[in-house]
């Protein structure tokens, strides 16, 4: 199952009045969440690159104060916007590669596993629950579990 699939099955659960509506559009891509949910703004040393990154899905209003942050830092002004505590701060980070990327393959499984078992009236498994478990376990509160 795709995760454009697990998210139509999802929507048709959570509003099932609109099981029968058709969806338009779908989008399934990678998505930026740091290890604190919160999204950090910067600009990268010595250069005019400015960056605004960790968002996670939370729509228009994080997506206009941050461009009001981008906007006041890439015309160097030094007021409300740019003084904000997303503003060149520090934050968890997630381990580096390839146990990054290995750790989220694990982690992704664990939770996917742990929701299906738990849809179909079942208990997850331990290993999937010690799986799903891991970020919350490293004080890295990614995901729901």
């Amino acid at each position: 199952m795709t995760a454009q699939d697990r998210a139509h099955d999802g929507l048709k659960e959570l509003l099932p009045a609109l099981a029968h509506a058709r969806i338009e559009a779908r989008w399934s891509g990678p998505i930026d969440v740091s290890a604190d949910r919160l999204p950090r703004f910067g600009t990268v040393p010595g250069t005019r690159i400015h960056y605004g990154a960790g968002y996670s899905g939370n729509g228009v209003g994080p997506s206009w104060l941050g461009g009001q942050i981008l906007a006041s830092l890439a015309l160097g002004a030094r007021e409300e916007w740019s003084s904000l505590p997303l503003v060149e701060r520090r934050g968890r980070t997630l381990p580096s590669e390839p146990f990054r990327y290995a750790g989220g393959k694990v982690v992704r499984r664990g939770t996917l596993s742990s929701e299906e078992d738990e849809a179909a009236g079942r208990r997850p498994t331990r290993l999937a629950r010690a799986a799903a478990a891991i970020p919350r376990l490293l004080r890295m509160p990614i995901g729901v579990r």
